[in-house]
């Protein structure tokens, strides 16, 4: 493990990702004794996203797992993977179910990538569909050219 963190560290996006896990880790109470096996199993995974990605977004099939698809679309876009990766972990810990209804205003945030209700021009099951939630999340961030209308991008520092 401690060869794969050091191949990681080189790369100046790794240190967001890292600290991001350990937050989880430290948040997970039940997962706090298994650390190591949680850094291992993520950081593998991820680090074979990049090899998945093809060179258009249509290009890519639907019968990859879920985390792979959206990580090779967010390649295929041209997008920081360690940042999507960052945030969505943040956001949903990747759980495409997830509906949060604690904010402040009285909206909520569904879906893997948290898409808030303010968004009227998304349907709600478009927002729990991983698929069409990240077509409309990558048009988004490449509409806005940073990725901080996702309250977690501010959290690990992407944005001001």
């Amino acid at each position: 493990m401690n060869k794969l963190l050091k191949s990681l560290a080189q790369n100046k996006h790794t240190i967001i990702v890292l600290g991001l896990c350990l937050v989880n880790i430290i948040a997970w109470n039940g997962f706090v004794s298994k650390s190591k096996d949680f850094f291992a199993t993520q950081f593998a995974r991820f680090a074979t996203a990049p090899a998945i990605a093809t060179t258009t977004l249509t290009s890519i099939t639907n019968d990859l797992p879920m985390q792979d698809w959206v990580m090779a679309k967010v390649k295929a876009a041209g997008l920081d993977p360690y940042h999507v990766w960052s945030i969505i972990q943040c956001e949903s810990r990747w759980n495409p179910d997830v509906v949060n209804n604690h904010n402040k205003d009285k909206s909520y945030d569904m879906g893997l990538w948290q898409i808030n209700s303010v968004h009227k021009e998304l349907s709600n099951a478009c927002k729990l569909d991983y698929q069409c939630a990240t077509a409309w999340s990558i048009a988004k961030i490449k509409r806005d050219g940073n990725f901080c209308a996702w309250a977690c991008a501010k959290n690990i520092g992407l944005c001001d």
